[in-house]
């Protein structure tokens, strides 16, 4: 397939007969998928997080080819798979996963480090996402609000094209809740990097996802 390159700030899915197995539960995808930003819901243990390991590359399919913007990340037919370091895609896990020996800025600057094509500016995103006056402190005392805001920076700042969000309301109360979607309002506004954004809630991705996607035991709808 030969490389396009989409419109900044889209995506451009293919999931070309996808399946991968997981002891009795099989994950199935196929489908041709072009939006800004795209949301998948559906129940806990549905297989929304085995889909996004898909996409990142942390999980191999048994079958089917996984392609993004044209470019072929998965070919299981030709053995071709594509590093997740190299497939310029941040990711922000549940659990916001930061290092816990490094502060705020040093978690942000991780990200920044491995940006071989550039990213946002340091500055930039920091005013973007709030982060000034959290600079300086270590990240074991954030909030679960402050560790989304903080993980997505360092995602951002990495120079991603696509960012892929699993459950980033998990765990928020309402007013933090509302705050991180007003915050990626503003991200996208800001650097048009598409994402991915993954809910077992429904309500969470209206009004952030052009295009919402639903899991329902293992099947992609």
């Amino acid at each position: 397939m030969a490389a396009v390159t989409p419109e900044r700030g889209m995506i451009d899915l293919q999931l070309e007969q996808v399946s991968l197995s997981q002891g009795a539960f099989t994950l199935r995808a196929n489908g041709r998928f072009r939006a800004e930003t795209l949301g998948i819901s559906g129940k806990s243990a549905c297989g929304k997080t085995t889909l996004l390991e898909l996409i990142i590359g942390l999980r191999r399919p048994d079958h089917g080819r996984v392609c993004l913007n044209g470019e072929v990340l998965d070919d299981v037919a030709s053995n071709l798979h594509l590093e997740a370091r190299t497939r310029r895609i941040g990711y922000v896990a549940q659990d916001a996963d930061l290092f816990p020996h490094l502060g705020v800025r040093d978690n942000l600057l991780f990200g920044a480090s491995r940006a071989d094509l550039g990213g946002p500016s340091f500055d930039a995103l920091v005013a973007a996402l709030g982060l000034g006056a959290m600079l300086g402190r270590s990240v074991k005392g954030l909030s679960g609000g402050e560790r989304r805001r903080v993980a997505l920076g360092r995602a951002l700042l990495s120079g991603p094209r696509l960012l892929v969000l699993d459950e980033p309301f998990g765990g928020l109360d309402e007013t933090s809740r509302r705050g991180l979607r007003e915050i990626l309002k503003v991200l996208y506004g800001y650097f048009q990097i598409p994402w991915i954004l993954v809910s077992h809630d429904r309500s969470d991705l209206r009004g952030l996802c052009g295009t919402i996607l639903c899991i329902r035991d293992g099947l992609l709808l």
